[in-house]
């Protein structure tokens, strides 16, 4: 048997992880669950069918961060400060075509390395919160596509560059 849920700060300070393999069988991540700990998580990997809730501040400031899966088809929001100020990823791996909403601060600070557009799949994004990919991002080039978007927060994108903003306004 394995717990379907991990439940707020579960790893919070003074926890020495440094690869996390989530249990696929989870439904829920709670918020700041890496919070304040050390900076020693180099490797998360969370590739969960049944998860349906990613919590605020999951690696919260984890600059060791380098290498992020993300393989859930049922998320439809990545809440504020999700992923904030985790800086080097190299490796990134990502199924979050359900996906709706980005939350504020959500991929705040990120540098993604050797991340584009092309990488996110954002077609069904309806809400991207204040300074959901502000702050050093790293995004470059590619299209990307925001077909269903209705709102960007203040500095929604600040400093990404794309090759295309297809924003899907009037077509089809």
């Amino acid at each position: 048997y394995c717990f379907p849920n991990l439940q707020p700060n579960c790893f919070r300070a003074g926890a020495k992880v440094t690869e996390f393999i989530a249990p696929r069988n989870i439904t829920a991540i709670g918020n700041y669950i890496f919070y304040q700990n050390a900076n020693v998580l180099t490797n998360l990997v969370i590739d969960c069918p049944d998860l349906t809730s990613l919590g605020c501040g999951i690696v919260y400031n984890r600059s060791a961060l380098r290498s992020l899966t993300l393989k859930c088809p049922k998320v439809k929001t990545i809440e504020s400060e999700a992923f904030r100020n985790d800086s080097g990823l190299s490796e990134w791996n990502l199924d979050l075509r359900s996906v709706t909403q980005y939350g504020s601060y959500a991929f705040y600070n990120v540098k993604f390395l050797n991340v584009t557009a092309d990488d996110f799949n954002l077609a069904n994004v309806s809400n991207v919160g204040q300074y959901a990919f502000c702050g050093g991002s790293g995004l470059r080039g590619g299209v990307l596509r925001m077909d269903r978007l209705q709102h960007v927060g203040q500095y929604g994108f600040r400093n990404a560059v794309f090759d295309v903003l297809d924003m899907g306004c009037g077509s089809g």
